[in-house]
C-alpha cells in the first residue's frame, strides 16, 4: 500500500528534481524503445527483441497464407491481420525512435531543466497541472491495453482459433500454450501507443512551459514594480530599465529555447503521425467491419475496443497541436495586454533602452503569431480537420467493404 501511494503522489506532484517522464521509463522498457544501442547490452537485448516480434509475424504471416486455401471466419481474418498490423508499426517505430534518440534524450532533459521563473508564484501550479495531464496521456493507454488483456483472458478468448498459435491451418499446443501466445501480443501493442504517447506527453510538457512563459510576460511590469518596492527604487528610471531589460531577456531567452526544440519534436513528431496515420485506417476498418459483420457478441466487443482506443488516441494528438497553436498566440496575448505603451515611457536620456526593449517586445509578439506546423510525413498538416478527414476515410472504406458483401 505504501508503495501504491508513493506512485499516486508521483502522479499528482512534480516534486524538485523528479523526471517529467518519470512513468515513461518502465514501458520503455516494456516497449523495447526508445532505447540507447550504445551499450552492448542494449544491442543485445533489442536483437533478441526483434528475433522475437519477427518470429511472431511469421506466424501470424503463416496463419494468413492458409487461409487462402481455407477460409475462416472474418474475426479470425481481422485478429491475425491487426496483429500483423501491429507488429509492423512497432518495428516502424523502433527504427525512428533510433535515429531520434538524441533528440528524446534532449527533449526530456528541456522538461526537466525548470531553472526558469522558478520564483514566480504561478510556476509550480501551472507545472504541476499540465504534468498530471502528461502522465494521464502516458498512463490512460496503458490502462486500457490492460483491461483489454484481461477481458481477453476472463472471456477465454486464447481458446479461439483466431488467437491460437496454428501450423497448416491447425491449431497446436497446449492451452497454456495459447494463453502465453496471445499475452506475447501484450508487448508490441504498448510499443504500438507508445509512439502517440511520447510526443503527446512531450506536447502537453511544451504547452505548459509555453503558459508559464506567456504568464511571465504578462506580468513582467507588475514583477518589475515588485522589484523595485524591495529596492525601495521606485522612482529610479535607471533602476527600472535595468530590471525591466534583466525580466524580458530571462523571458526571450526562455522563448528562444521553446522555439529552438520545437523543431526537434516536430520531425520526430512527423514520422510518428505518419504510421500511425497508415497503420491505424487499417486497424480502425477492420475494427469497424468487424463489429458490423461478425455474430458473436463478446468478441465483437473485445475486437472493437482496440480500434476505439486508436481513434481515441488519433484525437488526442490532433487536439493536443491545436491546443499548441492556441498557446503559442496567448503568449502573444498576455503581452500585447500588458500596459507596455504606457509603460515604456520615452526619454533623450534612456532613448537606447527604449528601443531596446520595445523592439525585444516587438519581436515576442510578433513569433507568437506564427503558426506552429506539424506535419504527417512532411504532406498534410496535422489538426481536427486532419482527424475528420480520417473518420469520413474509414467510415467510406467500411461502407465499400459492407457493399460488396
Amino acid at each position: 500500500m505504501e508503495w501504491i501511494r508513493r506512485q499516486l503522489n508521483i502522479v499528482w506532484h512534480l516534486d524538485e528534481g523528479r523526471d517529467y517522464l518519470y512513468f515513461l521509463r518502465p514501458f520503455q522498457l516494456v516497449a523495447g524503445y526508445p532505447i540507447n544501442l550504445r551499450p552492448v547490452l542494449a544491442k543485445l537485448v533489442t536483437i533478441v527483441r526483434l528475433a522475437a516480434y519477427l518470429v511472431y509475424l511469421t506466424s501470424l504471416i503463416h496463419k494468413i497464407y492458409y487461409v487462402l486455401y481455407r477460409p475462416e471466419d472474418i474475426n479470425y481474418v481481422s485478429f491475425v491481420s491487426g496483429g500483423i498490423t501491429v507488429l509492423v508499426a512497432v518495428l516502424l517505430l523502433m527504427i525512428i525512435f533510433t535515429v531520434h534518440y538524441d533528440a528524446f534524450q534532449q527533449l526530456g532533459d528541456f522538461l526537466n531543466d525548470r531553472s526558469f521563473a522558478q520564483d514566480h508564484p504561478q510556476a509550480s501550479k501551472i507545472r504541476q497541472r499540465w504534468y498530471r495531464w502528461s502522465n494521464c496521456l502516458i498512463l490512460g493507454p496503458q490502462c486500457g491495453i490492460i483491461l483489454i488483456l484481461l477481458q481477453t483472458w476472463f472471456s477465454r478468448q486464447h481458446m479461439k482459433k483466431h488467437t491460437m498459435l496454428v501450423i497448416r491451418g491447425e491449431p497446436i499446443g497446449t492451452e497454456f500454450s495459447h494463453f502465453a501466445y496471445v499475452s506475447f501480443l501484450y508487448f508490441p501493442t504498448v510499443g504500438f501507443f507508445m509512439g502517440c504517447s511520447i510526443v503527446n506527453a512531450i506536447l502537453v510538457g511544451f504547452m505548459g512551459e509555453m503558459e508559464l512563459l506567456a504568464t511571465c510576460l504578462g506580468d513582467v511590469f507588475k514583477t518589475v514594480e515588485s522589484q523595485l518596492g524591495v529596492q525601495k527604487a521606485q522612482n529610479n528610471r535607471t533602476a527600472f530599465w535595468i530590471t525591466l531589460h534583466d525580466q524580458l531577456r530571462q523571458c526571450a531567452k526562455r522563448h528562444c529555447e521553446i522555439f529552438t526544440m520545437l523543431p526537434k519534436l516536430q520531425r520526430m513528431a512527423s514520422f510518428v503521425f505518419l504510421q500511425h496515420h497508415i497503420f491505424s485506417l487499417g486497424l480502425v476498418t477492420a475494427g469497424c467491419y468487424v463489429t458490423l459483420r461478425g455474430p458473436a457478441l463478446r468478441e465483437n466487443v473485445v475486437l472493437s475496443e482496440y480500434p476505439i482506443s486508436v481513434v481515441v488516441e488519433y484525437f488526442i494528438f490532433c487536439q493536443l497541436v491545436e491546443r499548441l497553436q492556441d498557446m503559442n498566440h496567448y503568449i502573444a496575448e498576455k503581452l500585447y495586454g500588458t500596459d507596455w505603451m504606457l509603460e515604456l515611457q520615452f526619454s533623450r536620456k534612456f532613448q537606447r533602452e527604449y528601443r531596446s526593449e520595445s523592439l525585444t517586445i516587438g519581436l515576442l509578439i510578433n513569433r507568437s503569431q506564427q503558426r506552429i506546423r506539424f506535419t504527417c510525413g512532411s504532406i498534410n498538416a496535422v489538426s481536427m480537420e486532419k482527424f475528420t478527414e480520417f473518420i469520413n476515410l474509414s467510415y467510406s472504406i467500411v461502407m465499400f467493404l459492407l457493399s460488396i458483401n
